[in-house]
C-alpha cells in the first residue's frame, strides 16, 4: 500500500549533470594507501589559540563575480564536506587524513590533503558561477524553489553543530548558499529558458514535450481497509463504496463538475489517503514510469480526452478522468514543462554551455586569504571547537 503515499508528488530532477559539480554526489574516490604507517603516527597535539596554521574563517571576501562577493566560509565548508567523506570512507581521525594517498575512480593517485583542498576550489568555483549567473538573469537566491528547504537545513545543522560553525567562521547565509548550491543549477536552468528568459523555450515546443511525455488525470479513491487499524472493510463496506463511486461516475456523465465530486470523494479519506489538494486535484504523470497504482494509470492510458472510467481493485474503487494536457497552462503545467525540458535536448543544451563558462571562468581571488585556508589549519579549527 506504500504505493499510495506518492499519488501526487511531482519530482523535479534537480541532479546536476556531469558537468557540474555536487556538493552531495559521489567523492570520486575509488581506494586508499597510507604514505606511512599511522599506527607510528605520533599523538595528535591540542593546537595553540595563535597557531599560524589556522586559517581565516571570519567570512572575509575570497573572491567576487559580477559584483557578487563570496566568502571564505563557502570555500572551507567544500573542504570540511572532502574531509568528512574521507575520514567516513576511510575510518581514519582528521588528524590522520594527512597521511593517506587516494586513488581517485579515473586512476590518479592524489594526496588526501591536495584531494580536499581540490574540491574545495572546484566547487567554490561552481558555487560563485552559478550564484552569479542567476543574478545576473534576475533572479533572487531567496525566491529559488528550494529555498526555504535549504534554509532549513543550514538550521538544523548549526544548531547540532553550532560550535564548529563558530570556530569556522560559518555564517548562516553562506551554510544556506551552501546547502542551496546544487538545486541552483536547476533553477538557472528554468530561470533562462522558461517564458521571459533570454534563451525562452516557444509555448509550442513546451505543449509538445507535455503531448508526448506526460499524462494528466483527476480521479476520486475509496479504499477498501482502514490504514489506523489496517482492518480490511467488510463485504458491505466495499459495496457501499463500490455503489458510491458508480454513483460519482454517473454524476459526471450527467454534467457534475468532476472537481466537486472529488472534493465530495476526500470528505471520506482519513490523512493517509488524503494524497493531494482539494483545491486542485490534477495530476500530471509520466506513463514510463508512473506514480500512481498501476491499475489506475493502465485505464487511463486506454481513455480520451475529458472522458471517464470505474476502476476497481481488491484494495480500492475509483474513477478516473482523463483531461487533455496542454488545456490549462498553469503554474503546475508549467513546473511539469520545465522538468521534461530539462531532461530534453534543452538540458544537455545547458549542460555544455556551464560547462564551458566554468572552463572560461576566471575568477579573481583575495590570494592571501586563499593561500591561508588550508587543510591542516581547518583540522586545527575543528579541534578547536571541541
Amino acid at each position: 500500500m506504500a504505493e499510495f503515499r506518492s499519488i501526487i508528488c511531482i519530482l523535479l530532477a534537480l541532479l546536476l549533470l556531469c558537468a557540474c559539480g555536487s556538493a552531495k554526489e559521489e567523492d570520486g574516490i575509488d581506494s586508499v594507501t597510507y604514505i606511512s604507517d599511522i599506527a607510528s603516527a605520533p599523538p595528535h597535539v591540542e593546537p595553540e589559540a595563535e597557531d599560524k596554521n589556522r586559517p581565516v574563517f571570519s567570512g572575509m571576501t575570497l573572491a567576487e563575480l559580477d559584483g557578487t562577493e563570496f566568502s571564505s566560509s563557502i570555500y572551507i565548508l567544500f573542504m570540511n564536506e572532502a574531509l568528512e567523506n574521507v575520514m567516513a570512507k576511510y575510518e581514519v581521525a582528521p588528524e590522520n587524513v594527512q597521511e593517506l594517498e587516494v586513488l581517485l575512480e579515473d586512476g590518479t593517485v592524489i594526496n588526501a590533503k591536495e584531494f580536499c583542498e581540490t574540491y574545495a576550489k572546484n566547487e567554490f568555483k561552481w558555487v560563485c558561477l552559478l550564484a552569479a549567473d542567476y543574478k545576473n538573469c534576475g533572479g533572487e537566491l531567496k525566491e529559488c524553489s528550494h529555498y526555504q528547504e535549504a534554509a532549513s537545513k543550514a538550521n538544523a545543522a548549526y544548531s547540532e553543530d553550532t560550535s564548529m560553525y563558530t570556530a569556522l567562521g560559518v555564517s548562516l547565509s553562506d551554510l544556506i548558499l551552501y546547502y542551496l548550491y546544487t538545486d541552483l543549477y536547476y533553477d538557472d536552468f528554468v530561470l533562462q529558458y522558461s517564458p521571459g528568459g533570454k534563451k525562452a523555450i516557444s509555448e509550442n515546443e513546451l505543449s509538445m514535450l507535455m503531448e508526448n511525455n506526460t499524462r494528466k488525470i483527476s480521479y476520486t479513491f475509496l479504499p477498501f481497509y482502514d490504514e489506523k487499524t489496517n482492518r480490511d472493510f467488510t463485504a458491505d463496506e466495499k459495496s457501499a463504496f463500490l455503489k458510491l463511486s458508480e454513483e460519482y461516475l454517473k454524476r459526471f456523465k450527467s454534467g457534475e463538475d468532476f472537481s466537486e465530486i472529488v472534493k465530495e470523494n476526500y470528505m471520506l479519506l482519513d490523512s493517509y489517503h488524503l494524497s493531494f489538494d482539494p483545491s486542485g486535484p490534477i495530476i500530471y504523470y509520466s506513463p514510463a514510469d508512473p506514480m500512481l497504482p498501476s491499475l489506475i494509470a493502465e485505464r487511463a492510458e486506454r481513455l480520451k480526452d475529458n472522458e471517464a472510467a470505474l476502476v476497481k481493485d481488491d484494495d480500492f474503487v475509483s474513477v478516473v478522468l482523463r483531461l487533455p494536457v496542454n488545456e490549462t497552462k498553469d503554474e503546475k503545467w508549467m513546473a511539469y514543462a520545465m522538468e521534461l525540458a530539462f531532461q530534453s535536448r534543452y538540458g544537455d543544451m545547458f549542460s555544455e554551455e556551464m560547462s564551458t563558462e566554468y572552463d572560461d571562468l576566471d575568477l579573481k581571488y583575495n590570494e592571501d586569504i586563499l593561500s591561508q585556508l588550508t587543510l591542516e589549519g581547518l583540522i586545527s579549527a575543528r579541534y578547536a571547537a571541541k
